[in-house]
């Protein structure tokens, strides 16, 4: 194994690139939809075969690029690892193989800047990725995986298209090719399904944007990186965004993902989350782990919500238009919350569901306590995925067929302030329309 630079990777595969001919273009696009520069970078893609490694890293013992660079031959179970890697790889048509571990220069900032950046990229552009998951002899162990529950790997399920699971002792852990690419009968996909909660489609032929932005991120609720800022690096390509990589800033790198997603998308369910709140913003959490999954709720808003598309972070905060519904504070003493004596807002658990005779009537109760002092302070629920026709003439939310529920932020104002301020809850606030327009308003607080 020879660590190789980019000219001499150049100068290997040009003449391959070279000898892609008009007619070899021509016959390939009569069978295909693309256009000719996509079905041109596909002819370049075959040409040029390289086989990408996804793996859990060791503890210690890996190889790394000083090692292979001054042929120094390392010994222990990274090295052995890395040495199967490129045995299957030939087995796949591979000369070339990639190995996060050796062929990035650690040293140098700017190289793993730009590693980090172009990670997804890399495993997408690959002609395979063989992924070794050493806790697993069979489908059935996916679920205890380490491979499963770390960040990075991720982007290295999600990117390839074309994978490859092998077990422990290096068995492949079935009997095709490509495991994305079995058919309707791809038991390992379906198994990937249903434990990540990752629909098929994504795991098959996931597309890097910056939507579904609380689904993804329940993807990576469960993951762990072993440096914080990891966190928000590891999620750069599955949004498809850039980010300048600062070993050292923490948790702020998570903050500065979720900004750049908002000046680049304007889905509002980057607000459906719950927790602990980013310490640079309160409208934005702290963590993926703000964003467990919900089954199907709150992940796809309707088409005909309208809401305000048009958000922004400011240097004061938020700036986004909101459906604004009163609320009366009562204090918890004598109600079955707890026994709190609190001025708060939301209850908890099945005990959270109130209806209201009027506005002026609507009290909503909660763990939360008024943050300054309970007199001459304003509080309101927010809804954020509001539509045009859901407020009436008096201000009421509008009656819908069923129960539809609404993402709404919890609220308070201080007569000496200007502006509302977002209040910490540990549940998502949904609002949902009645049909009962004399009690037609119920808010959940949903775990």
């Amino acid at each position: 194994m020879t660590i190789m630079g980019r000219d001499t990777l150049r100068t290997y595969f040009q003449p391959a690139i070279e000898s892609i001919t008009e007619e070899e273009i021509a016959k390939y696009s009569q069978s295909t939809l693309l256009d000719r520069e996509q079905l041109i970078k596909k002819l370049i893609q075959f040409k040029v075969r390289y086989a990408i490694f996804s793996h859990r890293w060791f503890g210690t013992g890996e190889p790394t690029y000083q090692d292979m660079s001054k042929g120094k031959v390392p010994d222990g179970p990274g090295y052995k690892k890395l040495k199967e890697f490129c045995k299957k790889a030939k087995e796949f048509g591979c000369d070339f193989v990639w190995s996060d571990t050796c062929c990035i220069d650690k040293t140098s900032s700017a190289e793993l800047d730009e590693a980090i950046r172009s990670m997804f990229r890399w495993y997408r552009g690959s002609h395979i990725c063989i992924a070794y998951l050493a806790d697993s002899s069979s489908i059935a162990d996916f679920e205890k995986e380490a491979w499963f529950k770390r960040g990075w790997t991720l982007q290295e399920l999600l990117a390839p298209v074309k994978l490859k699971f092998y077990g422990k002792g290096w068995v492949p852990l079935s009997r095709a090719e490509n495991d994305k690419g079995n058919g309707r009968d791809n038991r390992i996909m379906d198994a990937i399904s249903t434990f990540t909660r990752i629909p098929i489609s994504d795991l098959i032929s996931f597309q890097p944007r910056t939507d579904r932005v609380r689904e993804k991120m329940s993807w990576a609720s469960t993951r762990r990186t072993t440096k914080v800022e990891d966190v928000a690096y590891s999620l750069i390509g599955i949004f498809d965004v850039s980010l300048m990589v600062a070993y050292g800033e923490g948790r702020r790198a998570f903050f500065r993902l979720l900004e750049t997603i908002v000046q680049q998308s304007n889905g509002l369910d980057i607000f459906q989350w719950k927790g602990e709140p980013s310490p640079h913003n309160i409208a934005l959490p702290s963590s993926p782990r703000c964003y467990p999954y919900r089954g199907d709720r709150g992940f796809a808003l309707r088409p005909d919500r309208t809401g305000d598309q048009f958000f922004a972070l400011t240097n004061i905060g938020l700036r986004i238009k909101l459906l604004i519904i009163p609320v009366s504070c009562q204090r918890t003493s004598g109600i079955e919350s707890g026994g709190l004596d609190l001025a708060s807002i939301i209850a908890r658990g099945p005990k959270s569901i109130f209806k209201h005779e009027t506005l002026e009537d609507v009290v909503v109760l909660a763990d939360v306590p008024n943050p300054r002092g309970y007199n001459g302070v304003n509080w309101a629920l927010g809804i954020i995925d509001y539509w045009h026709t859901l407020s009436d003439e008096k201000g009421r939310v509008a009656a819908e067929t069923g129960i539809t529920p609404y993402t709404a932020f919890l609220l308070y104002n201080h007569q000496l302030d200007l502006r509302w301020k977002k209040v910490r809850v540990d549940e998502i606030i949904e609002v949902r329309a009645t049909q009962d327009l004399e009690k037609n308003l119920e808010v959940v607080y949903l775990k």
